[in-house]
C-alpha cells in the first residue's frame, strides 16, 4: 500500500468514529435531527476517504478510472448531506432549492453506477498524474479524462457549496455568528481545497489532492461547534435554575399548566401541573414542541397559526387547541401566551399558560347538539299551549307539514289533524295534568292537503311558569308499509326451499317454516314438541351446548356453513348444509338455523371427484409436458413437466410464480397471450419460447394454452413441448447453408482471381519464349540473358501466388491445437519475425500494458499480427517520426478488441473493404502478392472474429479486430 494512503486512512477512521458518536447523540436525543444529517456526513466522508486509498494504489488507468467513479458517487451522498447538514445546523427548513440539488444526485449516483459511455468518463483519454514529493515519497494518480457529464457533476457541486455558503452567510448576518463562522470556515477549507485539487488534475502544479484533507477539517470544526452548541445549551440551564427555584413554588401552586417554549417552538420548561392536564412528567414535555402531543390534522392547523404569530411576535390570546392525554384521550386546551426577547431585541421565545377547558367544551357541544338534533330530529316536536295553539316546532315538525315555522306557530291542532274532536283535546289535557303519557295513532294533514298516518305521544310538563303539552308525531308510513312486507315476508319464508327454524336455549323449535315439516315429514305442531338432536343424530346435547356458551364467550354472531345430517320422521337420514346465526330478538336470544338438502349436490360432487381421479390418472402418465397454473402461480405440474423443467418433486415449483419458468424475453409475449385467453374465452394457438430450468438453463418449448373455470374461479393449463434439439438442428443448418454460401462465394472470387491473377505470369512466360529463341537464333548473349530473367521472375511470381492462394485454402482445415495464450506474447513472436524491417525503416512499436490472453491457433495468430505489422511498414511512406501502437479497447459481445495502429499514409475509405480480397493491391510498386490482409480476414473469421479498418488517406490507419478471450 501506498505510504501516502495512510494519513487517509486515519482520517477514514476519524470520520466513521466521529459519525457513530453524533449518530449515537441523535438516539439520545432525537429532537436535533443536526447531529443525524452530521453523522451521514461523516459516514459520506468514510467511504470517499476509502475510495481515495484505493485510487492512491490503483496500478492501472481502467482500475483508477473504476475508484474516480466510486469517488464521484460518494461526493453525490456527501453534497446532499451536507445540504441538509446546514439546514438542520442554521435551522432552517429545506428549501426547493435542496430538494432539487437532493435530486439531482440521486439521478448523478444512477448514472454513474449505469453508464459506461463516454457521456460519463472519457476511457480512451488517460490522464496520469505523476507527483513526487519531499523524503523521496511519490504517487501516480492513474486517472482518466471527465465526460461531459462528470464535468457537469463538478460543476453542479460547486454550484451547491457556493448556495451552502450563501446561507451560511446569511445565517451570520441574521446574528448567529457563533454558530455560522465554523460552517463558513469548514466551506472556505473546501473551497481552497477545491481549487488546489482543479489546479492538480489541470497539471498546473504536482501535488496530492487536499480535498480529503479539507473535509477532515470540515469534520474538525462541526463536531467542535456541535459540541459547543451541546455546552451552551447546558450553561443556559443552569442560569435559568436559580430563577426556576424563584418560581416554582408559585407556578405549581397555580391551577393552569405554564410553559416557556424557545424561539423553535421547543418545550424549555413545563409546571407540575401538565400531570394533572395530559398525564405527562414535565421532564416529558420538555425537548418537544407543543405539536408532538397533538393528533397530526390539529397539528398542522395549530402549527400554521401559531407561525402566523411567530412571524408577527404576537401575543397568543385565547388559542383553543386539541391535545392528546398520555393515556389516549383527548383535552381541549386554552393557550396563552407573550413573546420575550433578549437586549437586541431578537425573539428568545414564548411563556404562557394552558387551561383545560374540555368540560365547557363538552358543555357548549351537549347544547349545540341537543339543539341541532331536536332541529333535525326525524320525528316532529311539537309545544302546544292551552288552546292547542303551537308555542314550538322543530324544523322535522315544518318539513312533515309542509310548513314554514311562523306559518305553524299561527295554527292550531286541528289545522294539522282534522280528526282530532275538540271535546277529546279537554279530556287529553285534563289527563295530562295528572301526569298521564298518551301515545294514539292519528292522522295529520299537510299544507298541500295530503293525508299521512302518523303516531303521537304526548307528556305534559311545567316551563316558564305554565303548562304545555310537548307532542312529539312519526310518521308511520314506511313503518304500514313495513308491516304490509312482513307479512309478505312470512308467506315467502313459509314458502322457501330451505328449512328455516328458530331454535331457542334449550334447542328447542320456536318456530319452523313449511319445507321445514315437509322436508322432515313432521307437522309443525310436532316440530314444535322436538328438540334439535331428534332431527340431527350428529348434534349431540354436548355440542349444543358449547355452540351456545362460545356466544356467551365470543359474541359470535354468525357460524360457518357447516354439512350434517338429519333424519326424518319414518327414520331416513339425507345431507344438509346448515347455516346459523344468532340473534335477539325481542327479549330473548335465538339461534336461527337455515338448512339446506344438499343430496343432489352430493351426487354430483361424487360423480365429479371420480372424473377428475379419472382425468388426473391421464395427466400423470402423459408424455406430454403440462402445467395449471392460477392467478399467475403454479398449481400443479404434472412428471413430464417436472422433468423436463429439472425438477424432482412437485413441492420444488408449486406455488412459484409462472413467469419464474419464462425467459423474461418472452414474458411481455405471455402476458398478452394471457389477456387474450381472459377476453376471448378460448385456446391460443402454438407458439415458440424459451423457458428456464429450475438449474438456469435455457430450453426452447413450443407453447399452447387453455382457460378453464374452476371452483375457485378461472384457472390456464399450459401444455409445452422441448423443441431445443430441434432448435439446435435448425440452426446448425442455418449455419451450414450459410457457411456454403460464403463458401460458394469464395470460390467465385478464387476463380476469378485463378483466371485473372495467373493469367498475368503465364502471358509473359510465353511472350518472352518466342523472345529467347529469336535471340538465340541472332546470337544476341545480352538480350537472352535479360529474357531468361524476365521468365525466371514471372516463374517466381506464379510460385508465390499458388503458396499464397495455398496457404489461404489451409486456414479453417489445417489448423494447430487451440490453447490459451498472452496477447503479449503473439505480439513479441511477431515482431521477432519482422525485426530486420522495423530496425532498418526505424519504426517505434509501442505495446499497451496488461492485454489480455486469447485462446486459438497460436501460430496462425502470430500471423495475424506479423502481416498487420508489416502491412504497416510498407505503407508508412516518408513519415519522419514512424510509429506502430498495439492495443486494446473496450470489448464487444464479451470478446476484446484489439487495435494495430500506424501514422503512416493512409487509406481512402472507398478501398476500406477491397483491401481484404485476393490479390488487391493498392500500390503495384509495393513488393508482396496482395493475399496478406485476405489471409489475415480468413484467420480472424475461422477464430469466431471479425476485422475491419478506419484510415484517412495522410492520416495513418488503425485496424481492429476481436478474438475469442481466455
Amino acid at each position: 500500500m501506498n505510504v501516502l494512503s495512510s494519513p487517509v486512512v486515519a482520517m477514514a477512521g476519524i470520520s466513521l468514529y466521529v459519525g457513530l458518536y453524533h449518530l449515537s447523540i441523535f438516539v439520545r436525543r432525537p429532537q436535533n435531527r443536526a447531529d443525524l444529517t452530521f453523522a451521514l456526513l461523516c459516514f459520506s466522508i468514510t467511504v470517499y476517504d476509502a475510495f481515495c486509498v484505493g485510487l492512491y494504489n490503483a496500478a492501472s488507468v481502467v482500475e483508477g478510472a473504476q475508484w474516480q467513479r466510486a469517488q464521484l458517487i460518494s461526493l453525490a451522498f456527501f453534497v446532499s448531506a451536507f445540504l441538509w447538514f446546514v439546514s438542520d445546523y442554521i435551522h432552517r427548513r429545506p428549501g426547493i432549492i435542496v430538494y432539487l440539488f437532493s435530486a439531482y444526485y440521486v439521478l448523478a449516483v444512477i448514472v454513474q453506477l449505469v453508464d459506461q459511455s463516454s457521456m460519463t468518463w472519457l476511457m480512451d483519454q488517460p490522464a496520469i498524474k505523476h507527483i513526487s514529493l519531499p523524503l523521496d515519497l511519490s504517487i501516480t494518480y492513474n486517472e482518466v479524462t471527465f465526460g461531459p457529464f462528470t464535468t457537469f457533476q463538478s460543476l453542479v457541486g460547486i454550484f451547491a457549496s457556493a448556495y451552502m455558503l450563501v446561507m451560511s452567510i446569511c445565517s451570520f448576518r441574521d446574528g448567529n455568528r457563533k454558530e455560522a463562522m465554523p460552517l463558513i470556515l469548514a466551506l472556505s477549507f473546501m473551497c481552497v481545497a477545491a481549487v488546489s485539487d482543479t489546479l492538480v488534475a489541470n497539471g498546473m502544479y504536482a501535488f496530492v489532492y487536499l480535498m480529503e484533507y479539507a473535509f477532515m477539517g470540515v469534520i474538525m470544526l462541526m463536531a467542535s461547534s456541535l459540541s459547543n452548541m451541546v455546552l451552551d445549551t447546558a450553561i443556559a440551564k443552569d442560569a435559568l435554575k436559580e430563577s426556576e427555584e424563584r418560581f416554582r413554588s408559585l407556578v405549581e401552586t397555580i391551577n393552569d399548566w405554564m410553559w416557556e417554549v424557545d424561539a423553535n417552538g421547543t418545550y424549555t420548561y413545563a409546571s407540575p401541573k401538565v400531570r394533572d392536564l395530559l398525564g405527562y412528567e414535565p421532564r416529558e414535555i420538555v425537548g418537544g414542541t407543543p405539536f408532538d402531543f397533538m393528533p397530526a390534522g390539529e397539528a398542522r392547523r395549530v402549527e400554521t397559526l401559531f407561525g402566523e404569530i411567530l412571524r408577527n411576535r404576537k401575543p397568543v390570546e385565547q388559542l383553543e387547541n386539541i391535545c392528546r392525554h398520555k393515556d389516549g384521550r383527548l383535552v381541549v386546551m386554552e393557550t396563552n401566551g407573550v413573546p420575550f426577547f433578549d437586549e437586541s431585541g431578537k425573539l428568545l421565545g414564548y411563556r404562557g399558560i394552558d387551561r383545560d377547558i374540555t368540560e365547557r367544551k363538552k358543555t357548549e357541544q351537549t347544547l349545540q347538539m341537543f339543539q341541532y338534533t331536536v332541529d333535525q330530529a326525524s320525528d316532529a316536536v311539537q309545544w302546544l299551549n292551552r288552546d292547542a295553539g303551537f308555542d314550538y316546532v322543530n324544523e322535522q315538525a315544518c318539513r312533515m307539514l309542509g310548513y314554514t315555522r311562523e306559518e305553524l306557530m299561527r295554527l292550531t291542532l286541528w289545522d294539522i289533524d282534522p280528526a282530532y274532536p275538540r271535546e277529546y283535546w279537554e279530556q287529553s289535557w285534563a289527563k295530562g295534568i295528572q301526569g298521564g303519557v298518551t301515545n294514539v295513532e292519528t292522522l295529520h294533514r299537510r299544507k298541500d292537503g295530503s293525508i299521512f298516518p302518523v303516531e303521537i305521544t304526548s307528556k305534559p310538563i311545567w316551563f316558564g311558569g305554565k303548562v304545555l303539552h310537548v307532542a312529539v308525531a312519526r310518521d308511520i308510513t314506511e313503518r304500514k308499509k313495513t308491516e304490509q312486507t312482513l307479512q309478505m315476508f312470512q308467506y315467502t319464508v313459509d314458502q322457501a326451499s330451505d328449512a328455516v327454524q328458530w331454535l331457542n336455549r334449550d334447542a328447542g323449535f320456536e318456530y319452523v317454516n313449511e319445507q321445514a315439516c315437509r322436508s322432515l315429514g313432521y307437522s309443525r305442531e310436532e316440530l314444535m314438541h322436538l328438540k334439535l338432536w331428534d332431527i340431527d343424530p350428529v348434534f349431540s346435547r354436548e355440542l349444543w351446548r358449547q355452540s351456545w356458551q362460545r356466544f356467551q364467550e365470543n359474541r359470535q354472531l354468525t357460524e360457518d356453513k357447516v354439512e350434517t345430517l338429519h333424519r326424518r320422521k319414518n327414520g331416513d337420514t339425507f345431507p344438509v348444509e346448515v347455516s346459523a346465526q344468532h340473534i335477539w330478538f325481542g327479549d330473548k336470544e335465538f339461534h336461527v338455523a337455515v338448512a339446506r338438502d344438499i343430496t343432489e349436490r352430493k351426487r354430483a360432487e361424487e360423480a365429479l371427484r371420480e372424473s377428475e381421479e379419472r382425468y388426473r390418472r391421464l395427466v400423470e402418465v402423459s408424455p406430454i409436458p403440462m402445467w395449471i397454473n392460477k392467478d399467475g402461480l403454479i398449481a400443479y405440474m404434472n412428471p413430464a413437466a417436472l422433468q423436463t423443467l429439472g425438477a424432482s418433486k412437485l413441492e420444488q415449483v408449486v406455488g412459484r410464480r409462472a413467469l419464474d419458468f419464462i425467459h423474461p424475453d418472452y414474458h411481455e409475449v405471455v402476458k398478452e397471450r394471457i389477456s387474450q385467453m381472459v377476453t376471448e374465452e378460448k385456446t391460443v394457438p402454438l407458439l415458440e419460447e424459451k423457458y428456464v430450468r429450475l438449474d438456469g438453463s435455457i430450453i426452447d418449448v413450443e407453447v399452447t394454452a387453455t382457460p378453464f373455470a374452476t371452483s375457485g374461479g378461472r384457472a390456464m393449463q399450459t401444455l409445452f413441448q422441448d423443441i431445443t434439439k430441434r432448435k439446435l438442428n435448425e440452426e446448425e443448418r442455418e449455419a451450414l447453408i450459410a457457411d456454403l454460401e460464403i463458401r460458394n462465394a469464395e470460390l467465385e472470387r478464387f476463380t476469378y482471381t485463378i483466371s485473372h491473377d495467373l493469367k498475368s505470369p503465364l502471358v509473359t512466360i510465353n511472350g518472352f519464349l518466342g523472345y529467347l529463341e529469336k535471340d538465340a537464333r541472332t546470337g544476341n548473349m545480352e538480350r537472352l540473358k535479360n529474357d531468361i530473367n524476365r521468365i525466371q521472375e514471372a516463374v517466381n511470381k506464379m510460385r508465390n501466388l499458388l503458396n499464397d492462394l495455398l496457404e489461404l485454402s489451409r486456414i479453417g482445415r489445417l489448423v494447430n491445437a487451440p490453447e490459451t495464450v498472452p496477447f503479449e506474447r503473439l505480439i513479441k513472436d511477431a515482431l521477432d519475425a519482422v525485426h530486420g524491417q522495423l530496425e532498418e525503416r526505424g519504426i517505434n512499436v509501442t505495446i499497451q500494458p496488461n492485454l489480455p490472453s486469447v485462446f486459438g491457433d497460436r501460430q496462425r495468430l502470430t500471423e495475424v499480427l506479423q502481416n498487420l505489422i508489416d502491412n504497416a511498414a510498407k505503407f508508412m511512406g516518408e513519415q519522419e517520426e514512424p510509429q506502430i501502437q498495439i492495443g486494446q479497447l473496450d470489448g464487444e459481445d464479451c470478446k476484446p478488441v484489439f487495435f494495430v495502429r500506424d501514422n503512416g499514409i493512409g487509406i481512402a475509405p472507398e478501398h476500406h473493404e477491397q483491401i481484404f480480397g485476393i490479390f488487391n493491391k493498392l500500390n503495384p510498386d509495393v513488393e508482396g502478392t496482395g493475399v496478406g490482409l485476405a489471409i489475415v480476414k480468413r484467420i480472424i473469421e475461422v477464430h469466431g472474429g471479425r476485422i475491419w479498418v478506419e484510415s484517412e488517406v495522410g492520416r495513418g490507419a488503425t485496424f481492429y479486430f476481436t478474438l475469442p478471450a481466455k
